[in-house]
């Protein structure tokens, strides 16, 4: 059972003026959090020390060994990165993007960003949240390569709010599933969409052996450079989707995808892409 093989890997941080959830949101998920997690290892990172006291209280009552790592939004390792990214999106081609809505539903991931982190709640907090959102699998890298774990074979991001998805979803009770591929990042599928097309996966947990973790970080660099001529209000899940598009080898869906329909989505927006670039 993963529980028995992995570090698990998370953290949280307070972002004020944050329209997406208040506070009192996560707070009541992190008990259910850290049942999922009794008997296992947790490293977290953290920045205000309420937040540590909490998560410690709840590990000792569950049986979770968890080893804290301070880190200050300003100094996650994506924080750059995601200043750049914020500031772009603001200059996003958001009539296309309010199309791409129009018509394939209210699921396009960009346009949920532009009215809630933009218009509402600013730019210097979508700043901080693509901070903490592009970190993620880098963190892991960092448990990876500094050693903060035991011999472990598996290693996984999860978000403190995972236990929101418990019974939402097949295969939700990850704890107790078994990940036999090393050389493949486990993750959920998702709802929504990127620039019209299906987007693959969800990014709340992700799962892996210890040698993926640089080579999706090394990807993950490489299709940030590639993103950003073409501005869009990004999170984690839409890289990590358009690298999946291009190289499916580092993924593994957990429970069923479509991928039949995924592909057929893709090629169908290609094509339309294409058409509109010929009538120009």
């Amino acid at each position: 059972m993963l529980i028995d093989e992995a570090v698990f890997c998370s953290g949280f941080w307070v972002v004020g003026d944050n329209k997406k959830r208040d506070l009192d949101h996560y707070k009541k998920l992190f008990p259910e959090a850290l049942k999922m997690l009794s008997g296992g290892y947790l490293v977290f990172f953290y920045e205000d020390d309420w937040v540590k006291e909490e998560i410690n209280k709840l590990a000792i009552e569950n049986n979770v060994e968890v080893c804290f790592v301070f880190c200050a939004v300003q100094d996650l390792p994506m924080r750059m990165h995601a200043c750049d990214f914020a500031r772009l999106a603001t200059v996003s081609n958001i009539n296309s993007i309010r199309k791409m809505a129009k018509n394939r539903g209210r699921k396009e991931k960009g346009l949920k960003h532009y009215k809630r982190e933009i218009q509402e709640s600013g730019v210097h907090v979508y700043e901080d949240l693509l901070s903490i959102w592009f970190s993620k699998i880098f963190l892991v890298r960092k448990v990876v390569e500094e050693g903060l774990c035991h011999d472990a074979k598996k290693f996984a991001w999860m978000d403190i709010s995972v236990s929101r998805f418990s019974g939402q979803r097949e295969s939700w009770d990850f704890v107790n599933l078994k990940f036999p591929r090393a050389d493949k990042v486990y993750h959920y599928p998702s709802k929504l969409r990127y620039q019209g097309k299906p987007l693959p996966l969800n990014a709340s947990l992700m799962i892996g052996g210890k040698g993926v973790w640089q080579d999706l970080c090394s990807s993950f660099l490489f299709e940030l450079e590639s993103l950003k001529e073409t501005p869009y209000p990004h999170d984690e899940e839409t890289v990590l989707g358009s690298i999946w598009y291009k190289e499916r080898k580092f993924f593994k869906c957990i429970g069923r995808m479509d991928y039949r329909k995924i592909r057929l989505e893709f090629y169908r927006v290609l094509v339309q892409v294409k058409r509109k670039a010929l009538l120009r």
